[in-house]
């Protein structure tokens, strides 16, 4: 399925798979703290089979966590921890519940350390619940989690860090336009290509720019024709710097040779 195609079914799609792609830039990021205690000459490993067990079914809608990871930490600890990452697109209730109920069953199967992170990518400036506290008297129960609201972050500061070569400050500023954008095709078709320019500019490896161009498909869609003159500037951009990756119309070119056999 192509990914325009795929994002007009699931709109958290690009959101999956950039958490997956960049999801050591993107914890560099948002919470540095945790990156330093991370050894990261071991590779995380993304746990799919326990993030489908562990998704809690219940009055409060069932949660499909973004990504389950299992990372390492620098003091040795055999076991390593888990992190849960999850976007948050549109307003849901009982979000806190949600969280903690992923939380507490992932914890009842895995018994490791786990770190929660959610990113709000909504347009409610008010929306951005991170504790869910439960009270009778003799008992308390308050679990707090670390979230991001994309509203809030500062444009300046992810472009500053999208040019010191972190991608995932690129996609995020590129998530914050496309909600920005919604409804003006002209908006948007400008949007993308400052994205592709800043992505040039800026040094990122031959596979980064492959990635980030198929993210930005996703994230930042435009019709058809526009899309065309997207294709024109890559192309423009591989000639002047002889940049090897494959952009979207070698890809499709692809695609179509391996259908026709």
């Amino acid at each position: 399925m192509e990914p325009r195609e795929q994002a007009r079914v699931d709109y958290d799609s690009p959101w999956k798979e950039f958490i997956t792609v960049f999801f050591r830039q993107l914890i560099k990021l948002i919470l540095p703290e945790l990156y330093a205690m991370i050894d990261w000459k071991r590779r995380p490993q993304f746990v799919d089979a326990e993030l489908r067990r562990l998704s809690p079914q219940s009055e409060t809608g069932k949660l499909y966590p973004d990504r389950l990871a299992r990372v390492w930490l620098k003091n040795g600890e055999p076991r390593g921890v888990h992190i849960h990452l999850e976007a948050q697109s549109q307003f849901a209730t009982k979000m806190e519940e949600r969280v903690f109920a992923y939380y507490a069953r992932a914890w009842l199967e895995l018994r490791t350390d786990i770190v929660c992170i959610v990113i709000y990518a909504d347009k409610n400036p008010n929306w951005r619940p991170d504790r869910y506290v439960r009270e009778l008297p003799g008992t308390r129960l308050d679990f707090q989690f670390h979230t991001v609201k994309l509203l809030e972050m500062d444009e300046r500061y992810l472009t500053e860090r999208a040019k010191r070569r972190n991608p995932a400050a690129l996609m995020l500023l590129a998530f914050r336009k496309a909600m920005e954008t919604e409804g003006n095709i002209d908006a948007r078709f400008e949007a993308r290509k400052q994205m592709i320019a800043l992505m040039m500019e800026y040094g990122y490896t031959h596979n980064q720019q492959a990635q980030i161009l198929r993210l930005l498909e996703w994230v930042l869609m435009l019709p058809e024709t526009l899309e065309r003159q997207v294709d024109e500037l890559v192309e423009e951009y591989k000639r002047r710097r002889k940049t090897p990756f494959v952009s979207r119309l070698e890809r499709r070119a692809i695609e179509k040779g391996l259908a026709e056999g």
